[in-house]
């Protein structure tokens, strides 16, 4: 991959819905969503993922964009996905699984772990009331902070710390004008303490994320979004036409694609600077990628399937 070549994919990221019930200032896919509904097609994902299963596919997280859930057909979505023997994850706001009781037995029993965005638009009452559900999957809370939620996020942390989530995350807004990184890193590092010392639960970080590396990780991961385009990952945000390289409804099969010279032109227009707007979790692993190599004689890398502060699979 470092040399620009492909592997099969371990995982993917799949966007079900464009559109979303909460208006949340700094939300990533505010541009997108503010275009109005847009659902993925049933179907042609599933067929694509079918593909990517036999090509070693391990795990799908479908999340946002806008709200997953609210996909008409997410109930049978969920049910096929793990009919394919891969692992499931879902982010979403939580507003559907507080009235949908058929979907949220579904995921709290069959998914590897769901993770609950809270927002100020968020009925905190009725969210801590999920994590007492009965459940099997790993249960998480995230918060993204800004200069103006700082003050909502103590509150949640506080109220939240002896609900039983697995975990409590905090990460920064970034790209918005109420952005963490207007203050002086060690002011943020502090705030990041405070919060951490209210519950052992805290993860995750607000200190902005850089790197000088060339991203050559990307292959390990797909992303759909939905409009149904493959994209290189989910920070497309102003490098949507550079870094979109097919559609599930194109008429090629997933291994041609994958393997294709559009995905090849594609990661070779992959901007550093472009990359470092925001804090991609690949940051850290391109490290980890590195010194492997370099100490193994580019021995493969073992993948971590466990929570890596960001609730990634790998």
């Amino acid at each position: 991959m470092k040399a620009g070549g492909v592997t099969n994919p371990a995982m993917a990221t799949v966007f079900l819905a464009y559109g979303c019930n909460f208006h949340c200032p700094g939300c990533h896919y505010n541009a997108e969503n503010e275009q109005g509904w847009e659902f993925i097609e049933p179907l042609a994902l599933l067929r694509r993922l079918a593909e990517a299963r036999d090509m070693g596919l391990k795990a799908v997280v479908y999340s946002g964009g806008g709200e997953p859930l609210f996909h008409k057909d997410a109930f049978e979505i969920f049910a096929r996905t793990y009919d394919l023997g891969v692992r499931v994850g879902t982010i979403t706001n939580g507003s559907r699984l507080l009235r949908d009781r058929e979907l949220r037995e579904l995921l709290f029993t069959r998914n590897e772990f769901v993770r609950i965005s809270a927002y100020p638009e968020t009925d905190l009452v009725a969210t801590r009331a999920l994590a007492e559900q009965p459940h099997q999957a790993q249960l998480g809370l995230k918060l993204l902070l800004s200069t103006t939620t700082i003050d909502f996020t103590r509150h949640v942390i506080r109220f939240m710390a002896d609900a039983p989530w697995s975990y409590i995350e905090i990460k920064a807004e970034r790209q918005s004008p109420d952005n963490l990184a207007q203050w002086e890193p060690a002011k943020v590092a502090a705030l990041e303490r405070e919060l951490k010392a209210l519950s052992p639960k805290v993860k995750g970080s607000l200190v902005k994320e850089t790197t000088a590396r060339h991203c050559y990780l990307t292959p390990v991961h797909i992303f759909i979004d939905a409009a149904g385009d493959f994209l290189l990952c989910c920070y497309f945000h102003g490098r949507r036409q550079q870094f979109r390289f097919a559609s599930i409804y194109d008429a090629e099969s997933f291994a041609d694609i994958w393997h294709g010279e559009a995905h090849r032109r594609a990661r070779a227009r992959i901007d550093v600077g472009g990359c470092n707007q925001w804090d991609c979790r690949f940051f850290r692993y391109l490290e980890i990628s590195d010194a492997a190599l370099a100490d193994a004689d580019e021995t493969p890398i073992g993948w971590r399937h466990e929570f890596d502060d960001d609730d990634s699979f790998i």
